[in-house]
């Protein structure tokens, strides 16, 4: 069978055809899977086929076409054709003659075959196909097309199948399942279900026209494409490839139907007559039209009213209680273009005048005027920041722009103040570049002062997921401009994260939060003065690792009291400080909170930011299903709002994610495209953060030099641009394996300090952790063990299950080394069940290892490289030697053999070749470590 196109946006359904494919009862049992055409049921029906194929099932296939619906046995035919001569030869004669007529497959006799004895025989053939070792599956598309003569054959057989493990299929189209039910009613309630396929999702609807038609629509195309489509994947292809066709990417109110599609739709409204076709058009523009409200704009009156029900007879509308609605929302698409632009503002004036809703009058005044007017321009102002206020953000941006259009040429400071409006909730809506087509031809206009500051601040913000750099170069400019206005105040707050950001100087960014926190104080607002608290507390934490409670505090208690659009800055910035302190409980709700006020107020930016930071707290919780979860949502987000900088962060976490798992090609296939995507954009410190993951990925494949290479240059630029308390366990434990250790001590010892200063239970068990491999790796095999068991003790204060693992694993080999083997196993074998629990599994392959053959202290002999230098030297091969065999320089191997000798307590090459001699004989495997 050929390939299917790729399902999308069906996670739901393929579980549950999985499922029940998985079941394989052996006994009948039957799924139907309906829904209106082109909304992809043939798509999973498909995949469901090619699925029971592979499991080894035995598969019989049926299509029903709307042509051989009146042609008697066709869907027979095509049904059992495959295996005819099997099933002809196995049959009784009369049943095998009855059927071959049937299938035509042998001429008529005289007298016409029974339709009982062709029905029974059909009932032998399923019996014996189904006899088979595998179980049989009867797989039907469009059953509603499948001819009279074959369906009732189909009933027949399914009312007698009573132990056979016979499974069906089936496809059926919206409002005609019934014949589908007919087909498996002889089968349980229990053994029969049904799935309804509705709209597709957003997300998966951008994707699916990213992969079919090559195109990214911006996130209100989108929106207009799935409401005129209803969801339906054929229609949205259809509607995006007439936008394509256009040269449009941005869609106007209206879409553009496909002609073809047009010209079907027109000939049903074609035969509208005058009122009734005036009833639709009312009905195309009311936001929530009724049966009364139609008939109230067209004047009232019998003929009204008969225009309406007329429109309903026709299918063309459908009644839903009091409300009606268009049988499909392409017919609306086509009755308002086909309609005079005359016709359309007389409508909309109407409705106008009649609208008891303030957004909806403002609108429908816009559209009903052909020039600017200051009056219609003011009305939809109000209504922008009305809907941004119910949390619709796409709404407010649509009503901004129409303000904005309807600003008489010469009140430029109207036109400012509403293009910003405009850009910044098109910002809040996904839709960075439509708010920089506004908001450049403003600063364009503007040669100075606060109000070109007031663009460039606005024009900055629709960089910053696309060009640090650039926006970095617009707030300069905009601070020369600005004064000391409340505009000077959101300069220095965007300076302060551009810093953050860059990584150039967080020292100079707080600097500038600090600035912007003293000019919010003067000026009394209360929204930039709550931002600028948070913002400087959490500058304050990436420099010195510091908590300002006072300031977090003090900016709960502004948020209090400001609209809920403002919140996200607060939460956020508890959030992550209780995330990197090790409350991860602490940290979910957090961004829990975040999420849902988010998508109630429809901040798509917010709600990105808060699914990245999800898939941070659950990879720290060890919840990794979950955290791939959100980053599957989180990506489809950033995606749908077109910021890179979001993309970006995505990859990265989810990279780590993948890493932890030990799916190490993918993972770093992320991380690298993490990596390339903050560069482009210029976002240092998501740069910063791929390194990370892809240094302990490194690590966690036994690398310890690209580790330490890795992130050995993060710390140093974090260092660079002021972040001097920043510690990083992974690379000091990459020094560590590389016998850095007076470079390892330097950067512990003032971690070791802000943990015990702080008392936070996971610093203190990191730190106690990095304490004991240190101490391990200088010889104090006892002390490594105490404080391996501290670090321990801590880890059960706070839910960091991999961290705790590895101190684990690290207390392991110290005990060995201790001679104390039976705490060793236990501690290894707990190690290893946990990293097993998590899905560690290049974890749990090291712990294994540890286990089969003894490891000294964690990452000492373990890895490749020392393994190949332990067995070169057995070998009597020199330093140069081992060098140019591992293509390293022969100090690095000098270094590598320092460390192996004070790992096994040996003092030459000659010591260290015996022991390894040894290690083969008593274990039989390549170097004993415990020895």
């Amino acid at each position: 069978m050929a390939t299917p196109m790729e399902v999308m946006g069906r996670q739901a359904e393929q579980a549950t055809v999985a499922a029940f494919l998985e079941r394989a009862s052996p006994a009948p049992a039957g799924l139907v899977l309906y829904g209106p055409a082109g909304i992809g049921k043939t798509i999973l029906w498909r995949e469901a086929v090619m699925a029971a194929e592979q499991r080894g099932w035995r598969v019989l296939i049926v299509r029903g076409a709307e042509a051989e619906a009146a042609l008697p046995f066709a869907g027979l035919i095509s049904l059992l054709d495959p295996v005819a001569d099997v099933v002809l030869s196995s049959l009784p004669p009369a049943l095998s003659a009855a059927l071959a007529v049937a299938m035509r497959r042998a001429a008529p006799t005289e007298s016409e075959p029974d339709p009982l004895i062709v029905s029974v025989a059909t009932l032998a053939a399923i019996r014996l196909l189904g006899q088979a070792p595998n179980p049989l599956l009867v797989a039907i598309d469009d059953l509603q097309w499948l001819d009279a003569s074959t369906r009732r054959l189909l009933e027949f057989v399914a009312r007698r199948l009573r132990s056979e493990p016979v499974t069906w299929l089936a496809t059926v189209r919206s409002g005609q399942h019934d014949s589908a039910g007919q087909l498996v009613s002889a089968l349980s309630e229990s053994r029969t279900e049904l799935i309804e396929l509705g709209p597709l999702p957003l997300a998966a609807l951008a994707e699916l026209l990213r992969r079919r038609l090559g195109a990214m629509f911006r996130r209100p195309t989108l929106l207009r494409i799935q409401r005129a489509s209803a969801g339906n994947p054929f229609f949205a292809l259809e509607l995006g490839r007439a936008l394509l066709r256009r040269g449009i990417t941005v869609a106007p109110d209206v879409l553009p139907v496909p002609e073809d599609i047009a010209a079907l739709l027109r000939d049903r409204l074609a035969a509208l007559s005058p009122i009734a076709a005036d009833a639709v058009l009312v009905t195309t523009v009311l936001a929530n039209p009724t049966r009364a409200g139609v008939v109230a704009v067209l004047g009232g009156g019998a003929a009204a009213t008969d225009g309406v029900q007329e429109a309903i007879q026709a299918a063309i509308l459908e009644r839903d209680g009091e409300s009606i609605r268009f049988t499909h929302p392409l017919l609306a698409s086509v009755a308002y273009d086909d309609a005079p632009d005359g016709k359309r503002r007389m409508i909309h004036g109407l409705v106008a005048q009649r609208a008891t809703d303030a957004e909806e009058r403002a609108r429908h005044l816009a559209r009903s005027s052909t020039r600017p007017n200051e009056r219609i321009a003011r009305e939809l102002e109000r209504a922008a920041r009305s809907a941004r206020n119910r949390g619709s953000a796409e709404g407010a941006a649509e009503l901004a722009e129409l303000s904005l259009r309807s600003t008489p040429i010469g009140r430029q400071d109207e036109a400012r103040r509403r293009g910003i409006l405009a850009a910044k909730y098109l910002l809040q809506a996904g839709d960075a570049e439509q708010a920089r087509s506004i908001l450049e031809p403003l600063a364009r206009q503007l040669s100075g002062g606060q109000p070109r500051a007031e663009v460039l601040v606005a024009l900055a913000d629709t960089y910053r997921g696309a060009d640090w750099d650039t926006a970095t170069r617009l707030l300069n400019e905009a601070a020369a401009h600005a004064g000391e206005s409340l505009t000077r105040i959101a300069v220095e707050r965007r300076l302060a994260t551009a810093a953050y950001m860059t990584l150039s100087d967080r020292r100079a960014g707080r600097e500038h939060a600090r600035r912007a926190l003293e000019l919010a104080e003067a000026a009394g607002d209360n929204a930039e003065l709550a931002a600028s608290l948070v913002q400087l507390a959490w500058l304050d934490w990436s420099v010195d690792s510091v908590v300002r409670h006072d300031l977090l505090d003090r900016a709960a208690a502004l948020h209090a009291r400001l609209p809920a659009t403002t919140f996200e800055s607060l939460i956020n910035a508890r959030g992550l400080i209780m995330l990197f302190s090790g409350d991860i409980d602490g940290a979910r709700q957090e961004f829990l909170a975040t999420r849902a006020v988010a998508e109630r107020v429809g901040d798509s930016y917010a709600l990105a930011h808060a699914l990245l930071e999800l898939i941070t707290v659950e990879t720290r919780g060890g919840n990794w299903p979950l955290a791939l979860d959100w980053a599957r949502q989180a990506e489809a987000t950033a995606h749908l709002i077109g910021h890179r900088l979001l993309e970006a962060g995505v990859f990265v976490r989810k990279a780590n994610v993948l890493a932890h798992l030990g799916s190490a090609d993918d993972a770093r296939r992320a991380g690298e495209a993490g990596l390339h995507l903050s560069r482009q954009v210029g976002a240092t410190s998501e740069e910063a953060y791929a390194q990370e993951v892809i240094g302990f990925l490194e690590l966690s494949l036994g690398d310890a030099e690209a580790a330490e290479r890795r992130l050995g240059t993060v710390v140093e630029r974090y260092r660079a641009a002021g972040s001097e308390a920043r510690f990083d366990a992974n690379h000091f434990e990459a020094l560590v394996s590389l016998g850095k250790l007076a470079e390892a001590e330097r950067a512990l010892q003032p971690f070791e300090a802000r943990a015990r200063q702080q008392e936070r239970p996971w610093w203190m068990a990191v730190s106690a952790h990095c304490r004991g491999l240190l101490m391990a790796a200088g010889g104090d095999v006892a002390g490594a063990r105490r404080m391996l068991n501290r670090a321990l003790a801590l880890h059960e204060r706070v839910d960091v299950p991999f961290d705790r693992a590895r101190t684990l694993l690290a207390l392991g080999e110290v005990e060995r080394r201790d001679r104390r083997r039976g705490a060793s196993r236990r501690s290894i074998g707990a190690a290893l069940a946990e990293f097993e629990r998590l899905g560690a599994r290049l974890w749990a392959e090291r712990a294994r290892r540890s286990l089969a053959r003894g490891g000294p202290q964690r990452g000492v002999g373990s890895s490749e490289t020392d393994q190949r230098i332990i067995e070169l030297v057995a070998r009597g091969n020199t330093n140069r030697e081992i060098a140019a065999t591992l293509f390293m320089s022969p100090h690095t191997v000098d270094t590598h053999l320092r460390r192996i000798y004070r790992a096994f307590g040996v003092r030459s090459r000659a010591e260290l070749a015996r022991h390894a001699s040894a290690g083969k004989a008593s274990t039989g495997s390549e170097v004993d470590l415990d020895r």
